[in-house]
Formats: structure tokens, sequence, C-alpha cells
């Protein structure tokens, strides 16, 4: 394979340098730098090599050419055989009287200086070299010939001077001749190199480097990233050390992202809460306003109409019929039944002023008990009373909060009534304590029909009920939230359709000295 062919295809494989592969890459790298150092090489030693050889030969045909020339004034014959064996193209003998004897022809121009350098030489006694013309030789012009002249001496007498020209074709025309077997042997040690070479590569970087690869390809966000190294190769440990330390820190950043994730999620869900509950306050607000205008508006009808009912009650013929009579009083129970949804009305808008106490509430969830177990909707229910708060001593209006209690009684009993097991009823009654927070905790949970989901949002907005007509207001909840609401605690409600619903109220405990201002109050004297 010559230079040239080498160099195409060492071109060729450059046009996949843009590959992906680092392989790759290195591998072109590393062939194409092998290449031009042994190319390198390949070209100093053959221009050394060259050089010697032109030397060589300019000793050689220099002893040979004053060996034949100095046998030229003894015996002419010989010499002119040897010019005809060696070559000679141009050969030119002084001798010291000045006679000269020259053969070759004049076609390159050359003889003047051949004259002049025998003369030098003769003159000066010593030898000259002097290069001329040029040629192809092995990686680009050189000269072509060398005009060697030496003295002539015979028996350490100079006898003269003689000068010759050498051809230097044969030497180039040598050495490019041997630059096939040259070229192929750099060859297979380009090819022995180079593989050995990215055999050496590949185990120090690519093997390392592919390892880090699969590791970091194999990491999952389930699980911690290491990646090791062998401390015989400190870069590759250095670098494995500086990844798990980065990776580490990037562990640490996603704990800190995912917790701060979780505390906006809670925040978010506090935010909607308040909302919500700022929303509830203002509709509970309107609609109170709106309630004490309009049950103004519809008692002073009613209290007409009651009247006038009364007087026809009085009237002679009305008192003989039996059927008016019958009609006349129903129509007061209804009349009166919208009157004390107008008087629930008031109620809801000016509720009236509390009388604040201290009381304790596990008395007060006694006495409701007590008084709610004998009760006929209560029939077949089993009121459980579970008190473990250690501290049950509040501030509030006991007969407000006593309200709030009967109200969440009845709705847990109608609930059981409309479920499939009224015979199984059961209520329960939890007090806890809320550790490291002034507050105690109360639980009325039922195993009732439980609410639908669709109805969560609306349980505590007036006049909202599920019940049958002419057996609930939906008041009860909406007066229960405002209550809690203004004694500075929290209703919440939990729920699963056909298991139950537990209603949560949360009440904050007194310091000392808001327990000492108030009067305390036992639960019977309020009852």
């Amino acid at each position: 394979m010559r230079i040239a062919e080498i160099i195409t295809l060492l071109m060729v494989l450059t046009e996949f340098y843009n590959m992906r592969s680092l392989r790759s890459k290195i591998s072109v790298n590393l062939l194409l730098l092998l290449f031009v150092t042994i190319l390198a090489t390949h070209i100093v030693i053959v221009t050394v090599m060259s050089n010697e050889f032109v030397k060589d030969k300019i000793n050689r045909e220099r002893q040979i050419f004053s060996s034949a020339a100095s046998g030229f004034f003894h015996q002419p014959s010989s010499f002119i055989d040897i010019i005809g064996i060696r070559d000679w193209n141009y050969v030119c003998l002084m001798a010291e009287n000045g006679d000269r004897y020259c053969y070759g022809d004049n076609q390159d121009g050359m003889w003047d200086d051949i004259i002049d350098m025998t003369a030098a030489s003769l003159d000066l006694n010593q030898s000259q070299i002097k290069y001329q013309g040029e040629t192809w030789g092995v990686f680009g012009k050189q000269n072509k010939f060398v005009i060697i002249s030496d003295v002539l001496t015979y028996d350490s007498q100079t006898l003269g001077a003689g000068t010759v020209v050498v051809m230097l074709d044969d030497v180039y025309h040598t050495i490019r001749k041997s630059q096939k077997f040259v070229v192929m042997y750099l060859s297979i040690n380009l090819v022995i190199l180079f593989l050995f070479a990215l055999y050496r590569f590949s185990g120090l970087i690519l093997r390392p480097l592919k390892k880090m690869v699969k590791m970091t390809e194999g990491y999952r966000d389930t699980g911690q990233l290491f990646i090791p190294a062998e401390k015989r190769h400190p870069e590759f440990f250095q670098l494995s050390d500086a990844l798990n330390r980065m990776m580490q820190h990037i562990e640490a950043d996603k704990n800190k992202l995912l917790n701060s994730l979780v505390l906006l999620e809670k925040a978010n869900t506090d935010l909607k809460k308040a909302q919500a509950e700022m929303i509830r306050a203002e509709k509970l607000a309107s609609i109170g306003r709106l309630s004490a205008g309009l049950s103004h508006e519809i008692g002073n009808p009613i209290g007409i109409v009651l009247g006038y009912l009364g007087l026809l009650k009085q009237r002679p013929f009305v008192r003989t019929d039996d059927v008016a009579q019958d009609y006349i009083e129903r129509s007061e129970s209804e009349i009166n039944r919208i009157n004390v949804i107008v008087r629930q009305l008031l109620d809801f808008s000016r509720p009236a002023a509390a009388n604040i106490v201290a009381f304790k509430l596990h008395d007060l969830l006694s006495d409701v008990v007590a008084m709610m177990t004998h009760q006929p909707l209560m029939k077949n229910i089993r009121i459980k009373c579970e008190f473990s708060a250690s501290s049950d001593t509040i501030v509030g209006d006991p007969q407000q909060i006593r309200q709030v209690l009967l109200n969440l009684l009845i709705n847990a009993a109608d609930a059981i009534a409309v479920s499939l097991r009224p015979d199984a009823g059961e209520i329960r009654l939890i007090t806890v304590s809320l550790p490291g927070n002034p507050y105690i905790r109360l639980m009325v949970a039922d195993n009732g029909a439980g609410i639908d989901q669709e109805n969560i949002d609306n349980i505590f907005d007036p006049f909202y009920t599920t019940k049958e007509p002419g057996k609930g207001t939906g008041l009860g909840l909406s007066v229960s939230y405002m209550i809690i609401e203004q004694a500075g605690g929290t209703l919440n409600v939990e729920t699963e359709p056909g298991r139950g619903t537990i209603m949560t109220i949360t009440l904050p405990l007194p310091d000392p000295a808001a327990l000492a201002a108030c009067e305390k109050s036992p639960i019977n004297e309020t009852s």
C-alpha cells in the first residue's frame, strides 16, 4: 500500500469523525496521531538515509576516481575503460604543467564549472564537492549531479587534479524501490500499535466511562445512585467521588423540594379551607340579614291571619260546624308552624346575648345524654361516652353549646333511623386533648346512613336539608356552626355513605387568667 493510498484511507476515516460514539472518535484520533507520527518518523529516516547514501556514493566514487585518475598518467587506456564501466558522464584531468584531458559533451553547460573546480583543486591542493541540477528524489526535488574535484597523487607526488561528475538518480531510484517494503512494514506497525493503543485506551478510559454510564442509566428515583471507581485510576476516582457528592446534593435538594411541595399542598389546602369558611361566614351573614327583614315582613301578616282565624272560630255558625272547626284548626296549625320557622329565622339573624361562663364540658355532655336517652327518637340507639380529655373546662355559653349538642344528637338519630340497621344504632361521644395545643376535641360519631359526597359542601348552609318536608328547617347545623365559630372553635364533618358520620367540634381551653375572670357555672343550674 502506497503512502497516497494510506492518506486517502485516513481521509475517508475522518468523515466518520462526527459520529456520536466516543470510541469511534478516539479511534480516528488515535489512528491519525499514530499515522502522522509514523509518517514523520519515516520521512526523517528516509531523508537521513538518502543523505547517507549520497555521501557513501560520493566517497566511493571519489576513491575509485582518484585511484583510476592517478593511473591515467602512466596507463591512459585503463582509465578510459574505467570511465565506460563507471558511467561517468563528465571527466576532466589537469596535469601540473597545465595539460588537460576532458571526457564528455557540454550538453548541460557544466564544463566551465568543471574546469574551474579542477584548477582550483590543483591550486589549493584540496578536494572540492559541488551539487548541481535537479531531479525527483524520494519526497521532492533533489540534486541531480554531484561534482567531485580531487588532487591526484602517486607515491606522495602530486601529479595534477581531476574532476568527475556523478549522477545521483540511481541512489534515489534504489531508495524509492525500497519504499514498498518500508511502507508495508510501517503499515503493519501502524495496525499493531493502533490495536494495542485502542485496547489500552479502552481499559483506561472507555470501560470506566461505560461503567459510569451504565450505573447512571440504571438509576431510578426510588433508590440512591452510587458510582464506584478504582483508586488505581486517580482521575476517575476523583470524578466518581465528585459525581457521588453531586448526586447526594441532588437527592438532598429533591427531598427538600418534596417537603416544600408537601408544605405548599398543606398550605393550599388550609387556604382553600379558610376561603370556604370565609365564604360560608359571609353567606350566613347575608342570609341572616335577609332573614331578619323577611321575618318581619312575614310575621305581621301571620299575626293578622291568626287573629282572623280566632275571630272566625267564635262565629256561632262555625261553632256548630265540626268540619269548619277542623279546617280552621288545621289552618292554625300550619300557620303556627310557619310562625315557628319565622321565629327561628329571627333567632338565626339576631342570636341572643351569650351568657359567658366557665363550665365542664363532660358534665354538659352527661346532662344532654341523660335528657336524650328517654326520647322516643333514641329508641334502640345506644349512646356511648368515651371521655378521655385530661382537661374539659371551657369558657362559653353552656345553653348555646347544649343547643349544638342536641342538634348533633338529633341529626345522628335521624341518620340511624333512615339507615338499614335502625335496631343496632350507636352514637359515640368522644373527647380527647390535643397534645401541645390548648384545645379539647369532641367527636359525635354515628353508624347511620352517612352523607353523600355531593352534599358535604352544603350541609352548613341555611335551609339546606335532606329530610322530608315538615321534619327539618335546615337551620340546625347552620346555627350550630355559627355558635361554635363564635366560641372560637371549629365544626367539621367526616362521613362515608353507608358507614356513618363523625361531627368534630374543636374548642379552645382557657388560660388561667381568662378562667379566673369568668364565673364558674354548674351545669345543673344552667339546665
